[in-house]
């Protein structure tokens, strides 16, 4: 007889009005700086986060791939070596590559919740409902909440795995982007061993933006910067863990030695 499915449970940490203060907080900071820059958490609203997972879907977008595939061959590795009850992602998006974790969990018989956090509440939802249909007797205990605020707010108990699988202001703050007079620029910072991305306004322009009580000038050829795209040696992943006290267990790597996942523990 199998199990019945659980109803996943929501929980809303992020305030009502937290998206737009904080936007409104980021817009003048970010403005006001040089290069100008905006957090790319605004990037994955709603709309955003479903473009993004039709992005990582097209044979250009190699970690998607290469990430999938350590997943489909590792996953009962992962899921052994972690000897997690609980596994948390953070920035869960549509869970999607998580299936892969989740199958291999299911499979060991050790998982018995899974929490995904996102800041999207609606795709947050979507999610949280296909993987209780899918994974019936798991209990799914999902989060909307922004993971750089909400850490210690997550479900707490049992021996838990964090994984951390790799929008608009015309709309939210009555701005007025010519979107037509931006151009997307991705570039390689070899120094730094990362990707810039930045929108680029192809001529003079003056945004207004109500919400933010803000006049933006920008020149011909001015760049915003919306995100960046680091890209971390293992070596430097180890350090970075040490610091934070957590020693790396195991690594596995896709056949190109393009991708890795790590796995680590308290030390």
């Amino acid at each position: 007889m199998t199990a019945a499915a659980r109803e996943p449970r929501v929980a809303v940490l992020l305030d009502p009005d937290w998206a737009s203060g904080s936007l409104v907080d980021d817009v003048r900071r970010g403005f006001a700086a040089h290069p100008r820059t905006l957090p790319p958490k605004w990037l994955y609203d709603d709309a955003g986060s479903a473009l993004f997972d039709e992005i990582t879907r097209l044979p250009e977008y190699y970690p998607f791939a290469a990430e999938h595939s350590i997943l489909e061959a590792h996953a009962a590795e992962i899921a052994t070596a972690s000897a997690a009850t609980t596994l948390v992602e953070l920035g869960s998006g549509t869970s999607d590559k998580t299936r892969l974790l989740l199958d291999a969990f299911t499979r060991t018989g050790q998982l018995t919740r899974f929490a995904p956090v996102d800041v999207s509440e609606q795709t947050l939802r979507d999610a949280a409902a296909r993987i209780a249909e899918r994974y019936a007797g798991l209990e799914v205990e999902a989060v909307v909440g922004d993971f750089t605020l909400h850490l210690a707010q997550l479900p707490q108990g049992g021996r838990r795995m964090v994984a951390f699988l790799g929008g608009v202001l015309n709309r939210e703050l009555g701005a007025d982007f010519d979107l037509e007079g931006f151009s997307y620029i991705p570039f390689w910072d070899p120094h730094m061993e990362r990707m810039d991305l930045r929108l680029r306004s192809e001529m003079p322009q003056r945004i207004t933006i109500p919400g933010a009580d803000l006049v933006l000038d920008l020149a011909s050829g001015e760049e915003i910067r919306v995100e960046i795209s680091t890209k971390f040696r293992v070596s430097k992943i180890a350090a970075e863990l040490e610091g934070a006290g957590l020693g790396v267990t195991r690594v596995w790597t896709d056949d190109a030695g393009d991708f890795a996942l790590t796995l680590a523990t308290k030390s």
